[in-house]
């Protein structure tokens, strides 16, 4: 062996490491969103109102200007085409 060869080999066994840790983490964090995702879609709506309903409350008491709009349809595009049209000039005012 050369002495160039013993740095290479020593990049390449940490480069290897470092890959399959980083792999190890996203496929970690993948596995979670995903049971996140099954909590959320399992929880009763009133649930998730309430969630959303006490982040905005803990905003406001920050001095955080919120808008709240709770409305009835979900995610569906109907109210996501109200919802643009609405709340997108708020985002882009002088």
């Amino acid at each position: 062996m050369t002495a160039t060869a013993a740095p290479r080999l020593a990049e390449r066994t940490w480069g290897g490491a470092l890959s399959l840790a980083l792999r190890l983490v996203l496929l970690l964090a993948l596995v979670l969103i995903v049971l996140q995702s099954a909590l959320v879609v399992h929880a009763r709506p009133q649930d998730l109102v309430t969630g959303v309903k006490g982040m905005a409350d803990m905003l406001a008491g920050k001095k955080v200007k919120v808008i709240w709009n709770q409305s009835g349809g979900g995610h569906s595009w109907p109210n996501w085409q109200v919802y643009l049209s609405k709340y997108t000039p708020l985002l882009f005012r002088d």
